[in-house]
């Protein structure tokens, strides 16, 4: 048995894997799946699983948990990379070229990144099974499904309160930054996020006699006007990031008064305390305003997503792996990212981080916005993206004294 695993022979094996890397990222790629529909990438990381003679679970109908255990008991850490793709339509070419690789399924691309993190987890995977007898404890690697919707979040607790990781690390690459750099800061790093549908019923019939109808489109219209004002009258701006009135739907013909219609808005937070005040004041602009034209009301849709806070202990282990491998001038610090992830439900259940990684380089082509037809990875980063899964999961499992 040979000894401890340098973060140089980390880097370098991450390193010789680019090929890999690169082709299950393409494959990933030009499979895209959309959330909880991602049978191709969840076969793939079960096949994997067994070639490795790993143990593995589903979580959900397509999210897969796999277990590896070291020489002998110790720490637990679970790595996370999400699989689904969106409904979303990609250019073929990014902000400077034509892509190397394009999805086959129309209509549907990865556009955020998340079959880079898958690749780098897999290949993360393989080479930590190649060092099991070279560390204690054990590594749970998460790869999740229907992260967009977010669709999978009470699962993926349940595992986690079942299998009782001590950290949970996970990274998402960024367009915002640099290849090549990293940030890892502490505290609040992607914000919170709800979103609130309501439905006005009223009374349907002919455009040739409203009086005899009772139009639900005008309260609704009314609502959407209330709701885009909250953000100036109901809230501290410091408190709450964004409100964004996204939804207002009614009718199918000119000459039809509908019977209902619905509007909805999101808002993003990084203090889950405001937003007990935003779900009563819409409630009673609905109520009210629906009243006052004839209508009733009801809430259809309440989707709560809590903010991404990382761990100050986990945060600073990973931090240090990221200079083992790369060096200090690495790490940068960096604003939080008003979008929101499911890794903010995990790291309230348990200590651990979540790493940006940038993709932007110029020379491929690649910082385009996510969620955005242009948006294209930088392929380049992809061994890092490994390498820091794990040093991460390493620099845990053998660390000395309790974890803070």
């Amino acid at each position: 048995m040979e000894g401890a695993i340098t973060a140089q022979r980390v880097k370098q094996a991450a390193r010789e894997q680019m090929e890999e890397l690169v082709a299950l990222r393409r494959y990933l790629h030009e499979n895209a799946e959309p959330s909880m529909e991602e049978k191709t990438a969840s076969a793939l990381v079960r096949q994997e699983a067994q070639r490795l003679g790993l143990p593995w679970e589903s979580v959900g109908e397509y999210g897969v948990v796999v277990t590896l255990k070291g020489r002998r008991e110790g720490r637990c850490i679970c790595l996370r990379a999400d699989m689904d793709a969106l409904r979303l339509t990609e250019s073929e070419t990014n902000l400077s070229r034509r892509r190397e690789v394009i999805s086959k399924n129309p209509g549907v691309c990865h556009a955020c990144g998340h079959d880079g993190h898958t690749a780098a987890l897999l290949v993360a995977m393989r080479l930590l099974t190649r060092w099991r007898d070279r560390f204690d404890g054990t590594v749970l690697f998460l790869f999740e499904s229907g992260e967009e919707l977010p669709g999978t979040i009470p699962e993926v607790s349940a595992m986690l309160r079942d299998r009782k990781p001590d950290r949970l690390f996970a990274l998402h690459v960024w367009n915002e930054l640099e290849s090549g750099k990293i940030c890892i800061d502490a505290g609040p790093r992607m914000s919170g996020g709800g979103g609130l549908v309501y439905e006005i019923l009223g009374k349907g019939g002919h455009g040739s006699a409203p009086a005899a109808a009772v139009s639900p489109i005008r309260p609704a219209v009314q609502i959407a006007s209330m709701f885009d004002e909250m953000r100036l009258t109901a809230v501290d701006p410091a408190d709450v990031n964004v409100i964004s009135v996204n939804l207002l739907q009614a009718g199918s013909a000119s000459n039809i008064i509908p019977e209902t219609a619905r509007v909805g808005f999101s808002f993003r937070y990084y203090e889950p305390r405001y937003t007990t005040g935003i779900r009563e004041r819409s409630a009673r602009i609905v109520e009210n305003v629906a009243a006052a034209y004839g209508c009733t009301s009801s809430l259809v849709q309440d989707l709560r997503l809590d903010p991404v806070y990382n761990d100050e202990g986990a945060s600073a282990l990973a931090r240090g792996s990221a200079q083992k491998l790369f060096g200090k001038d690495c790490l940068v610090s960096a604003p939080a990212w008003a979008a929101c992830e499911s890794m903010g439900s995990y790291l309230s259940m348990v200590p651990g981080c979540l790493a940006f990684v940038g993709i932007r380089n110029e020379a491929v082509g690649s910082g385009g916005l996510h969620h955005n037809p242009l948006f294209d990875i930088d392929e380049e980063v992809l061994p890092a993206c490994t390498a820091l899964h794990i040093q991460v999961a390493l620099d845990t499992l053998q660390s000395e004294g309790e974890l803070t």
